[in-house]
């Protein structure tokens, strides 16, 4: 029952849409006064069919999926990675850390190897909770969150992730990174 309902209100979205198109093409002008109720109604109803898809295209626009290049002082651990040498990599971040533990994007990088190279959640899981709650909020971070929610996620511990989603949700202090966020909670809760 539930499906018929949202495929009726995207039908009826829909053609209120077009009928308000149609009225400013047939009227000009002066037929966006009758028009714009219509129009009003047909964007509501068709909103939650169209929010994510276009949110995902403009994001798709602005957010490349491919990884930053490394800064210079990364290219011993680069080379390692192109030659999957993965343990090693996470070594080098390592002794990189001991020298200068300031250093954010060793550990997001160190996070990013844990999990997608060398699949240990776990370790990457601990290493992303420091992270995100022992420093001020970063855009960097959005992967590190996701990683930890995606372990949780891997545990069945969905009630953890949401947990966790929201806590990262009151650190956040950037409006994108919490709509991204935000979206990825409301997807947990649903």
């Amino acid at each position: 029952m539930e499906l018929f309902l949202k495929a009726l209100r995207l039908v009826i979205g829909a053609v209120c849409l077009l009928a308000g198109a149609l009225i400013v093409g047939l009227m000009g002008l002066a037929g966006i006064i009758f028009a714009l109720p219509i129009i009003l109604v047909g964007s509501l109803l068709a909103y939650p069919f169209v929010a994510e898809p276009i949110g995902n295209l403009v994001s798709g626009m602005l957010y490349s999926n491919q990884p930053a290049e490394l800064p210079e002082q990364f290219s011993a651990v680069q080379t390692m990675l192109t030659n999957h040498r993965y343990r090693e990599a996470v070594d080098e971040l390592d002794t990189m850390l001991a020298a200068r533990p300031r250093l954010t994007a060793a550990r997001i990088l160190k996070v990013r190897i844990l999990y997608d190279h060398l699949q240990d959640g776990e370790a990457a899981l601990s290493l992303a909770r420091a992270e995100l709650t022992q420093n001020p909020w970063q855009s960097e971070y959005i992967p590190v969150a996701m990683i930890a929610v995606d372990v949780l996620l891997d545990r069945g511990d969905r009630r953890e992730a949401a947990d966790f989603l929201a806590a990262t949700l009151t650190r956040c202090t950037n409006a994108r990174d919490k709509t991204e966020l935000q979206q990825r909670l409301d997807h947990l809760q649903s």
